[in-house]
This record gives C-alpha cells, structure tokens and sequence, in this order.
C-alpha cells in the first residue's frame, strides 16, 4: 500500500469481479433551474426532520451523524448512509460511543442493493443484498493528522418507494437536503446554512453519487486504515 497521505479519496476505483478496477464516474451537473429551493439558517434540527418526515426513503452521505434525535427520526425509513470512517464513533457533545452505536443500531435499513439507483444496484449481486442503515468509507486517521482526505459530504435524498403490479420496487428522488449543516449536536450551536432543493433532476444526480459512494463503502469496523470496499461489480 501506498504512503496513505499522497492519496485522495477522489483517486479510488470501483472493484470489479471480471476486470479491472472502474475509475468513479462524474455526476456533476449543470440545471438552469429547479421546481422548489428553501434556504435554511436556523432551526435546522427541526427543518431537518420535517424533511425526512416527508419521505419514503432517506440515502446520503454525510461527514458526522451523530445527533441521536435526528437518528431516531429515521426509524420506520428506508435508510441507507454512509459516514466519514474515521469518526463515525466520536461522540456527539453529551452523547458516548456506546450511546450512539445503539442509536445507529435502533434504525433497520430494510434496503437491499437489488433496484435501488446508480452503481450500487450492480454489485456483489451473487451475496446478500442486506444494506446496512449506517456504513462508512474513507480513512482511519489513526495518527492524527490534522489533513486528511475525509468523505466530508453533508447531503440527504429524499423520495418516494414505488410499487408496480407485479411487486417490483422503484426508487423515485425527489429531494435533497444539503449544505454546510453537520447533524450533530454541536451544529446546532453553530452559524450554519442548509438547502433543501426538491427537483427530481437535481435529487437524481445526488443519488447517484451516493450510490456510488455507497459501492465503496464497508461495514462500521477498522479492519482497514485505508478504505477497504466490501463490494465489487458482479458477482
């Protein structure tokens, strides 16, 4: 393995099963405008859960999600998201480890990889499909250093579970909350910005990267320093 401090999250690659690695694909985006944007500058906890309230599912990717309320707001969702690896266990201001472990563990996913959006629908598809609510990708600084590369993302899709006549499931974003906003305790102390923009393009690009930062992301353990992808394209 390389000096871990020369590489960049943005230089991964996506295992495959029949070839090699898949360099990340670009979902940046261009719109000229959007049905609906609400800017946020306080009260965002509330705002926040308002915002999960309103939908079926809640997939994202965000650095520290660490306030236990807005964590158990996300009981009885599809959930799926993904944590900065490396302090995805520190606890929030008057929260512990054990305390948040438990909240994490109190939200079921009832996600499988099978028809949900972008990358992630084509991986490990011979094993079980089960998402955990919670995983992480990144690095473990362990030394402490005070530069790293870090999954700093702060964004939250929302949308809707469609179910057709034959039983399938499909996956309809529509909105997405995101900004400076981290959902944590202290956040909430702090000047921060938020916007929840509902347009089903701009949520679609958005999920899209979350799946395909969920394609690389492990369980919540430190098996590995370095992200360590659990899954790969094909079987």
């Amino acid at each position: 393995m390389a000096d871990k401090s020369a590489l960049s999250l943005n230089s991964l690659k996506i295992p495959d099963a029949d070839g090699p690695p898949q360099p990340l694909t670009d979902y940046s985006s261009e719109f000229l405008s959007v049905d609906k944007v609400t800017v946020v500058f306080r009260d965002h906890r509330a705002k926040l859960k308002n915002f999960i309230s309103r939908h079926d599912f809640i997939f994202g990717a965000v650095a520290w999600f660490t306030d236990e309320e807005v964590i158990k707001s996300l009981r009885g969702k599809v959930v799926s998201i993904i944590v900065q690896k490396e302090d995805f266990l520190k606890p929030d201001r008057f929260g512990t480890v054990s305390t948040l472990q438990s909240a994490y563990g109190s939200v079921e996913s009832k996600l499988t990889r099978y028809g949900i959006p972008g990358q992630a629908n084509m991986m490990s598809f011979a094993c079980s499909p089960e998402v955990e609510a919670f995983r992480c990708v990144g690095n473990y600084n362990r030394d402490k250093k005070p530069a790293f590369p870090r999954m700093h993302n702060k964004f939250l899709v929302g949308g809707r579970i469609s179910v057709s006549a034959d039983g399938e499931h499909s996956f309809v974003p529509e909105a997405v909350w995101t900004g400076s906003y981290n959902i944590s305790y202290n956040a909430q102390l702090s000047f921060e910005n938020a916007l929840m923009i509902e347009d089903r393009s701009v949520a679609t690009a958005y999920v899209n990267e979350w799946s395909q930062i969920l394609a690389l992301s492990e369980r919540l353990n430190w098996e590995s320093d370095w992200a360590a992808p659990e899954y790969r394209i094909g079987s």
